[in-house]
Order: structure tokens, then C-alpha cells, then sequence
């Protein structure tokens, strides 16, 4: 039969779905200023500790303001958390949100 893995990482990856010890997930952000937030930006909490990483970043000109994706602790992953981003020794206000940032209205048939 198949082997599990076989796959880069899977040794940590399946260890850690077996053990459950996962000590990040992916989240969706929304910026609270209008202020640009570009992957690799650290995020902090309100004691200004790095809990996370920005994946990826953009303008999300549906909503009007500034979405991201990072990975963050699970501790900081309940929707409406607010954290805070260092852009330029600045820190950015942003709050956690569900994905996708925007509801899909396609036609599925």
C-alpha cells in the first residue's frame, strides 16, 4: 500500500497531526488603516511579542482596504482579534477575519 509522506517536511507534519501540536494555522487579515502590509512582515500582540509572519498582502479594492494571509500561534486565530504588524518600525493595526474576504457570487449552475 501507499506510505504515508513521501513528501518534504512529512516527518514533522505527520507528527504533529498525530500528536495534534500544531503551533500555527493560516488566517485571513484585514488591515485597519489603509496602510500597505507586504509578506514577511512580522505581527505582534499587545506585548509586542512576534506571533506570526505575513504570507502574502495586497489592497483588496472590494472592501476598500488593505487584506493579508500569515501564519500566526493558534492562540491568536479567533475571528475579530486584533494584532498589530511592524511595517517600517510602524506598528499597523490589523484585525483577524474569515476567508474568503469577500463573498463569492458566481454562477455554479
Amino acid at each position: 500500500g501507499e506510505r504515508a509522506g513521501g513528501f518534504p517536511g512529512a516527518d514533522v507534519i505527520l507528527e504533529q497531526i498525530k500528536t495534534k501540536q500544531i503551533v500555527q494555522k493560516r488566517i485571513g487579515l484585514i488591515g485597519l488603516t489603509k496602510a500597505p502590509v507586504r509578506e514577511g512582515v512580522a505581527l505582534l500582540d499587545e506585548n509586542d511579542q512576534v506571533i506570526g509572519t505575513v504570507t502574502s498582502g495586497t489592497y483588496g479594492p472590494s472592501i476598500a482596504q488593505p487584506v493579508l494571509m500569515a501564519f500566526v500561534d493558534i492562540a491568536h486565530t479567533d475571528i475579530g482579534m486584533e494584532m498589530w504588524a511592524l511595517v517600517r518600525g510602524k506598528k499597523i493595526p490589523v484585525q483577524v477575519t474569515k476567508m474568503p474576504f469577500v463573498a463569492q457570487n458566481y454562477y455554479r449552475g
